[in-house]
């Protein structure tokens, strides 16, 4: 009897021990299958940034496409550098609204070329489109950019923030002088008409002479965006002008 109990006893230790052992190489098994799945995955993303930067890189050396023309982009609709030069032609002729729905097409047939995005969120700005140009630029911002382009994006990012503001007020201020050399506009002949006869000017602050001003002028504007998208605003200026002249004090403005 008690051999038999030390039998079930080893027999249920060995059947432990097979069981552990098991699931260790399951688990073992498991872990290298993780780590070989994001190696595929880390190689997989790498080899497209790689992809993409490469075909930002040679889109960038297009021409303008200038010898193209709408219908060589319907006979080839998914060629990108066909589509790309087409857009940047439509923005050498002022057809930026065109640009735009041409760079949106190329986006949506590669979504990762960061070049096209960079220009489709230029011309959205362009176009004061600037929520979605935001999204664009935000949209970029996340991707593999260089140091230079990140910060032209900041720029763009912080100069949408100021333009989405509702009230703009300015201030400008200018200083100069002027020279007259006949500030009282007297006659150059040094006479005058007096009761239908030329008579000889022989006072001196009546003959014409010379003087120097000191001038200045300010002016204020202020508007208000009421926000409607037809862009209605209430706005107002202020101006002041002033000419103080160093000797004719009487001439002053």
């Amino acid at each position: 009897m008690k051999s038999l109990r030390w039998r079930c006893g080893t027999g249920l230790i060995v059947l432990c021990g097979m069981l552990i052992t098991g699931a260790t190489t399951t688990s073992a098994q498991q872990s290298v299958d993780v780590r070989t799945d994001e190696a595929r995955n880390f190689i997989g993303d790498f080899t497209q940034i790689i992809d993409a930067a490469e075909r930002s890189r040679l889109l960038l050396q297009t021409d303008d496409g200038s010898d193209i023309s709408f219908a060589d982009v319907l006979a080839s609709p998914d060629d990108v550098v066909l589509n790309f030069r087409w857009a940047k032609a439509q923005i050498a002729r002022g057809d930026v609204r065109g640009a735009s729905a041409t760079l949106e097409r190329i986006l949506v047939l590669d979504p990762d070329l960061a070049a096209i995005r960079l220009y489709y969120a230029i011309v959205l700005y362009r176009l004061d489109s600037l929520d979605e140009a935001r999204a664009q630029f935000e949209r970029l911002r996340a991707m593999n950019v260089s140091p230079d382009v990140a910060a032209d994006i900041d720029r763009y990012l912080s100069a949408i923030e100021t333009r989405r503001k509702r009230l703009h007020q300015y201030l400008t201020v200018t200083f100069g002088s002027q020279i007259d050399s006949n500030r009282n506009a007297a006659p150059s002949d040094k006479q005058q008409l007096v009761t239908g006869t030329l008579t000889n000017i022989t006072a001196s602050e009546d003959k014409p002479r010379n003087d120097i001003a000191h001038i200045g002028a300010m002016r204020y504007d202020v508007s208000y965006d009421l926000g409607y998208q037809e862009g209605h605003e209430v706005f107002a200026a202020l101006t002041g002008y002033g000419s103080d002249q160093v000797q004719i004090d009487s001439l002053d403005l």
